[in-house]
């Protein structure tokens, strides 16, 4: 019986330790411990408090009343490893906000306002592991949103509503390996995609109205990854559903052939350049017969 006592004296000394009030009077709403800075569940809170130290490598704000980060709020803070700003009310973030935050690990945006993501906001996050963004508003993901982010192994996109994702929006995510788009407007998802993420392991794609006739290209791409080890969607082509993995094309409508298509372009272009040729005789006669009129009136 001598173990659990010392445990939950253990246990009592680390949480009044980190619930002690930070001693720098820009962070008094704030608790510190160590390394570590909490000022969380403060609905008056719209801003990150100033001047926090340098030395911080986990700076907890969730749930308080955040509407924007300052250009200036978090620099210097490149010893931060984890920052969490979930639950506020972020509507937009601007690019360079993360600037500097080399050791930045994990970044938590979770359950915001967010309706889109500008290209350049996580530039310099060389670091970044894991990504939250889930339960937003985000409507589409352009290209270049996530450019750099080379050690990004989990990112969380799942209760949006994202309707379209753009080419390239996943290039150079050399190491990602969990991939989570679960409960968006998705109906469609390109293969195309997918091109850089060769070690990504988990692809979640549930809760979306996917159309897999048109996403044959990227079910015969997931058949062929061998350390894909969860590929899970619905299909809802026909009226009905059906798992992604047990998807059957052959009812599916088929594409026009390369072949028909250079066909009919030549039948097209031969049709124009008929059309043109019979419009150039028939402008050349009328030419002539108005000609062999003036003619016959200067000879008068």
């Amino acid at each position: 019986m001598l173990y659990p006592v010392i445990i939950i004296l253990a246990v009592s000394t680390i949480h009044e330790s980190y619930a002690s009030w930070c001693s720098n009077q820009e962070q008094a709403r704030c608790s510190c411990f160590q390394t570590s800075i909490r000022c969380s569940e403060q609905p008056s809170l719209t801003q990150i408090p100033s001047n926090i130290p340098t030395n911080t490598t986990f700076l907890d704000l969730t749930r308080n009343g955040i509407t924007s980060v300052g250009a200036t709020s978090l620099s210097g803070l490149t010893l931060l490893t984890r920052l969490a700003l979930e639950e506020n009310q972020l509507s937009s973030i601007d690019p360079g906000v993360f600037n500097g935050l080399f050791s930045l690990k994990i970044l938590g945006l979770e359950r915001n306002q967010l309706s889109s993501i500008e290209p350049g906001v996580f530039n310099g996050l060389f670091s970044l592991e894991s990504l939250y963004l889930f339960t937003n508003k985000i409507i589409s993901i352009e290209a270049n949103v996530f450019s750099g982010l080379t050690s990004l192994r989990f990112l969380s996109l799942h209760t949006n509503h994202i309707s379209n994702i753009e080419p390239g929006v996943f290039k150079g995510l050399v190491s990602l390996e969990n991939l989570d788009l679960y409960g968006n407007n998705l109906t469609t998802v390109s293969a195309n995609l997918f091109d850089s993420t060769t070690n990504l392991e988990e692809l979640e794609l549930r809760g979306n109205l996917l159309m897999c006739c048109t996403m044959i290209g990227l079910i015969e791409w997931a058949r062929n990854q061998t350390r894909l080890d969860s590929f899970t969607g619905t299909c809802s082509d026909f009226n009905q559903t059906t798992d992604i993995n047990s998807f059957n094309s052959t009812n599916c409508p088929e594409p026009c052939k390369e072949s028909d298509k250079t066909s009919e372009w030549k039948k097209a272009k031969e049709w124009k350049v008929e059309k043109k040729s019979q419009k150039t005789i028939s402008l050349n006669i009328r030419y002539m017969l108005k000609m062999d009129i003036w003619d016959t009136t200067r000879t008068h």
